[in-house]
């Protein structure tokens, strides 16, 4: 038997063939992970253990049929309830005697409905802020409708976030007419996983900085009663019923297929006006004839 032993362990053909075995698993993780396909499927699979993240704690705050003391309203369906959960405990840090959270805050006014992240009341301003929960390089311009997201050299877009916010103001303003417009401060918040890219913006930050940001604004503008009244204003118009929520999800559907149309007939979304091919610092691009009173610009 040791005779045999010594014979195995010294015949090369046999090491050489153990070692194959051994550096073959190394070998294919190279060519999965190192090649451009490998990179597509891994940018994949980021996407997919996010999204069921998202569907795990979704389901798992549906399912619970709690409210917190912040009225914290989730719906199954919210795709972007794993960053507003995260950012929510973040908001709930916050001094309670100086500041009144609400999130998820479902507006329906004669049928158009407005979803809003988080809104923060206090005699300081009234902070509204929209959450995002992307990976990847984030970047685009503050007149874009749309930003890119680049994954491993995948790219996709997503809405400006920054006109998003802008509308959420606007219905706030109408709500809250005995506020001063300029007391409405929007506030951008991307999580770490995200790196934010040429977007000159000193709205956007990382959720960990939200508060940071929040607790700046030191001077009061909002008398005790006002601030009352509109956190019970706010809290009043709130209709997070799965009537609207379903509401809600046609209603931005239908936004999006009309933005399709109009751009698909060379016409500018916001204004109607026609589109026109330009030379820009970076390529050319589509703007809007109506330009500078409308400033929308597509990528070619």
């Amino acid at each position: 038997m040791m005779l045999l032993s010594s014979h195995l362990v010294m015949d090369p053909a046999i090491i050489f063939f153990l070692i194959a075995i051994a550096l073959f698993p190394i070998l294919i993780w190279l060519l999965t992970n190192m090649s451009p396909d490998g990179k597509k499927h891994k940018a994949r699979n980021l996407q997919n253990k996010s999204k069921a993240k998202e569907n795990h704690i979704t389901g798992s705050l549906h399912n619970s049929g709690k409210k917190s003391e912040n009225h914290i309203t989730w719906s199954l369906y919210n795709k972007g309830a794993v960053g507003e959960y995260h950012v929510a405990q973040i908001l709930s840090k916050l001094p309670q005697n100086e500041y009144q959270v609400i999130n998820d805050l479902l507006i329906n006014q004669n049928g158009q409905t407005t979803q809003i992240d988080h809104v923060v009341v206090s005699e300081y301003r009234i902070f509204v802020i929209e959450t995002k929960f992307y990976q990847g390089k984030i970047y685009g311009g503050q007149n874009n409708d749309y930003w890119i997201q680049n994954i491993y050299g995948n790219k996709y877009q997503l809405r400006n976030p920054i006109h998003q916010n802008q509308k959420h103001i606007h219905v706030l303003a109408s709500l809250l007419r005995d506020i001063d417009p300029n007391l409405f401060i929007p506030i951008i918040a991307f999580s770490r996983h995200a790196s934010v890219n040429n977007i000159d913006n000193q709205t956007i930050v990382y959720w960990d900085q939200i508060n940071e940001v929040i607790q700046t604004y030191q001077r009061k503008w909002i008398s005790p009663e006002q601030a009352q009244k509109t956190y019970d204003i706010l809290m009043t118009v709130n209709s997070s019923s799965p009537e609207n929520r379903e509401l809600h999800v046609e209603n931005v559907k239908s936004q999006i297929a009309r933005r399709k149309e109009a751009i698909a007939n060379g016409r500018c979304p916001r204004c109607g006006g026609k589109l026109v091919l330009r030379n820009g610092q970076y390529g050319k691009f589509y703007g809007c004839q109506n330009y500078p009173q409308c400033r929308y610009t597509q990528t070619t």
